[in-house]
């Protein structure tokens, strides 16, 4: 079984993080190397994709300012979206040629440890044809935006767990109007911590992408 390395970093800053997967992503070009999955939460901070329209952000910059609300243009994939404290964000560093998977394969997986993960804690979730994520019936709890550089994936997922919901009225998400989010808190109406969600998450993506788990404080 390939093994993956699993580094829990903590909150991080969304461009020192985005610069840990970019060092991740030339390594794995230059030489073989162990595929990477990064578990953090980002400070609020929100994103906007190459596809991403600035309109989308529905309020003024001295409004994200106040809020403390940092704000980066990337190279991932989809629209606009929000990161914060709560949110358990996802960023595996694989090798889909080498793993022996399609992009639409590893799309579908990656939703697919997140539908699993909420179904262990009591939440029924699932896919939205023609859409990249993972909803509830009380709204998206989970977005999804990827790059692949020469076959090796960066970005990834964003779960909300006990996130902010309110900022999530400065955007319109993934640029879809009238898109509700959610949280585990919003509907399990109690506090999961962000930590468990993350261990049971990693079980789910060790058995799904059939992978063997270790864990790499070196990053932190």
């Amino acid at each position: 079984m390939d093994k993956c390395s699993v580094c829990r970093l903590g909150v991080v800053e969304y461009q020192k993080a985005y610069q840990i997967q970019r060092d991740l992503v030339e390594k794995k070009l230059k030489e073989p190397s162990r595929d990477v999955l990064l578990l953090l939460e980002h400070p609020p901070t929100i994103t906007l994709g190459k596809s991403g329209k600035i309109e989308n952000i529905v309020v003024e910059k001295i409004v994200l300012e106040k809020h403390n609300i940092a704000l980066h243009f990337v190279d991932r994939g989809g629209d606009v979206t929000y990161h914060g404290p709560g949110q358990l964000v996802g960023y595996p560093i694989i090798d889909i040629e080498e793993k022996n998977i399609t992009f639409h394969d590893y799309i579908y997986n990656l939703e697919q440890t997140i539908i699993d993960t909420l179904s262990a804690i009591g939440i029924k979730s699932y896919r939205r044809e023609n859409y990249r994520g993972v909803w509830t019936d009380s709204g998206k709890i989970a977005s999804i935006g990827i790059r692949v550089v020469r076959k090796v994936t960066m970005h990834g997922f964003a779960l909300n767990v006990s996130t902010n919901l309110e900022h999530f009225s400065f955007i319109i998400p993934c640029g879809l109007s009238n898109e509700r989010m959610t949280s585990v808190f919003e509907i399990k109406q109690n506090h999961i911590p962000i930590d468990t969600v993350m261990r049971i998450y990693e079980e789910n993506f060790s058995r799904i992408f059939e992978y063997e788990l270790d864990y790499d404080a070196l990053l932190a």
